[in-house]
């Protein structure tokens, strides 16, 4: 069990305030159908939907993109009631 001391120190670590079009530096960490799965140090994983990413016609999305890699994205929404913000590659 932890004390209310270290329970901050916890949260403190995850404190974020991304407004849209803030630039940020996000690891992708998995593909859903065409969409991206980012890690950008919230409490939810955010999404880059297909439609947000440019890619050529002799691509896919998982040539473009490695799990694992950090790439940068502009924040496209605000958090929604799930913790999910959503992301757009072609904005940077």
């Amino acid at each position: 069990m932890i004390d209310d001391k270290e329970y901050l120190e916890l949260l403190g670590k995850y404190e974020y305030s991304y407004k849209i079009g803030n630039i940020i530096e996000g690891c992708v960490i998995g593909f859903e159908g065409n969409n991206l799965l980012i890690d950008i140090n919230t409490k939810s994983c955010a999404i880059c939907p297909q439609n947000e990413i440019f890619i050529p016609k002799d691509k896919n999305i998982k040539e473009l993109f490695e799990i694992g890699e950090k790439y940068e994205f502009a924040i496209n929404s605000q958090e929604n009631e799930d913790g999910i913000y959503y992301l757009s590659h072609k904005k940077v």
